[in-house]
């Protein structure tokens, strides 16, 4: 009796994640280059990601986190300024108060994202560092600066310095 001929051939079957993945959060299946569906989990930061792996500590990630609230703040007064209408926002007290601290905030990141100079007065690598991860939520791996590769040391350098301007 001849037996069952098993293929050699791989078969590749779609990742939807583990029942842990889908616990963490909101899960996206996006298509692979070769066609098949893997889960992205898309309501978590790569800095949520960095400091639940321990790579950062905890000031670091509460600088973060600051430094991403100052900035949708201050977009929010960009946006509202932008469209000319602060003066009428201005003339209800309630939204005046939250326009200044909205503008408060962008002082804050802009003067939070200055404070990186400190670190190396002839590049703004940090600066970047930081907007790609923190604010653009992009991972370190795709980001280069000319020919050296920013890591997570840079990453960590310039979150102690963000630890320093929140004084936290």
């Amino acid at each position: 009796m001849k037996g069952k001929q098993k293929s050699t051939q791989l078969t590749r079957f779609a990742d939807h994640g583990t029942s842990e993945l889908q616990a963490k959060g909101e899960i996206k299946l996006t298509n692979t280059n070769d066609g098949y569906k893997q889960a992205r989990v898309t309501n978590q930061f790569v800095i949520d990601r960095m400091y639940n792996y321990k790579h950062i500590t905890k000031q670091q990630y509460i600088a973060a986190r600051k430094l991403q609230s100052d900035y949708l703040k201050a977009y929010l007064a960009l946006n509202l300024k932008a469209r000319g209408i602060i003066e009428l926002y201005e003339a209800n007290f309630h939204y005046k108060n939250q326009l200044y601290c909205n503008l408060e905030a962008k002082h804050s990141y802009d003067n939070a994202m200055n404070s990186l100079l400190a670190i190396d007065q002839n590049s703004n690598k940090y600066q970047k560092l930081v907007e790609w991860v923190i604010i653009e939520n992009g991972y370190l791996k795709d980001l280069q600066e000319g020919n050296s590769y920013l890591g997570i040391k840079e990453l960590r350098i310039a979150l102690d310095m963000l630890v320093r301007h929140y004084n936290l």
